[in-house]
């Protein structure tokens, strides 16, 4: 049983080591437990696993009226869940529980631990969610996307695997990804990505690079084509970059869902620090200038794009310092500089661990006395 989910990074890596001990255990019977209104609800079904919903919402940081009356809300939800992922688990008999991180995953994995079904927690961030600090001496293996996420889980029985991508990302061609992207062969691409919903700030500061580079770099944009998912979001001049800029190879889209073609086609990112992406972006190894999510949970998008930047294999902008002018200021060299550009890839590639997922399945079989078929 998988419990959990909430955002790409509490989904898409659970989502590989289903995929991962579905291949190596064909016999494998999966159910996941979520919210019936985020992301996995949308995901899950479509990768053929039994879906359940249950009801909960989580607990809020702020300290006014609305804030209090939410978490007593918050905690009867919790006690409702609890007796849920009860009944859930009489029911489905796992032999392993996955809590793959966010509040959903609290009351499935607590319970599970109660009941004496072993089980596991996903981290990938390099900053642990509340639920997984809670959980954190109770369940019997987490596997951490980061080692600096160990200093704040004592007395966990952890071990740093680094966190799992499905193989389509590890596999997908570069030719393919250009055919697949409608691009250009030969011509470098910028790829920017604000999440699966988009984000306004970075839409705003890529049209801002595009009028900047067209006045002051007029050859930039020539010789480079830029692959931009909005999310669907303004601003609306965006619509306009073709027409006003015709030197400018800029294709824009609200979503791509075909992720692991987008990344094999592209030289370079800007993106958000969400957990699942940036280990996508490790595994391709790819440079990338990141810029997280500033309402990100305990600012977790943030120690993801400084663990990244420390490393030599990004470099980081705060959101508050976003605009046009400091997007072109930090692209417009990497852009011009294959050879630092390889250098950070290379960086990020060192970055992820090849036998992750080997790792994790190997450890789940075990914690489920069974062996692959």
């Amino acid at each position: 049983m998988v419990a959990g989910g909430g955002t790409g990074g509490h989904v898409y890596p659970a989502l590989a080591v289903v995929e991962g001990l579905r291949k190596r255990d064909p016999r494998a019977l999966f159910l996941w437990i979520g919210s019936p209104n985020k992301l996995e609800s949308q995901v899950v079904p479509l990768a053929n696993i039994d879906f359940r919903a249950i009801k909960l919402r989580g607990l809020s940081r702020r300290f006014n009226i609305a804030g209090i009356f939410g978490n007593i809300a918050a905690l009867f939800e919790a006690s409702r869940a609890l007796k849920e992922s009860k009944r859930i688990i009489s029911e489905f008999k796992p032999q392993v529980v996955i809590g793959t991180g966010g509040y959903v995953s609290g009351p499935p994995v607590a319970q599970a631990v109660k009941m004496g079904v072993p089980s596991v927690l996903i981290e990938p961030n390099s900053y642990p969610g509340l639920t997984v600090r809670w959980l954190a001496k109770r369940v019997d293996r987490i596997f951490l996307g980061y080692e600096e996420a160990v200093q704040y889980l004592p007395g966990a029985n952890y071990m740093v695997t680094g966190t799992p991508v499905r193989e389509e990302f590890l596999n997908a061609k570069r030719d393919d990804g250009i055919h697949a992207m409608g691009l250009l062969v030969g011509k470098p691409c910028l790829l920017v990505v604000g999440g699966s919903q988009g984000a306004e700030n970075i839409n705003r500061a890529v049209l801002e690079f595009v009028e900047i580079a067209a006045n002051e770099e007029p050859g930039l944009l020539h010789d480079i084509q830029i692959l931009h998912q909005t999310g669907g979001k303004g601003p609306s001049q965006l619509e306009e970059i073709r027409s006003k800029y015709p030197q400018a190879d800029y294709m824009k889209t609200s979503y791509i869902d075909r992720m692991p073609l987008a990344l094999a086609a592209a030289d370079f990112i800007v993106s958000r620090a969400g957990a699942a992406t940036l280990s996508e972006i490790k595994a391709r190894g790819m440079a990338s200038v990141l810029i997280p999510y500033p309402y990100a949970a305990e600012d977790h998008q943030y120690k993801n794009a400084k663990a990244m930047s420390d490393a030599g294999a990004a470099v980081l902008i705060e959101d508050k310092e976003l605009n046009g002018r400091t997007l072109f200021n930090v692209v417009t060299p990497l852009l011009k500089d294959p050879v630092r550009r390889n250098d950070m890839a290379a960086k990020a590639k060192g970055m992820f661990r090849p036998d992750c997922l080997d790792v994790i399945c190997s450890e789940i079989f075990r914690l489920a006395g069974d062996t692959p078929a």
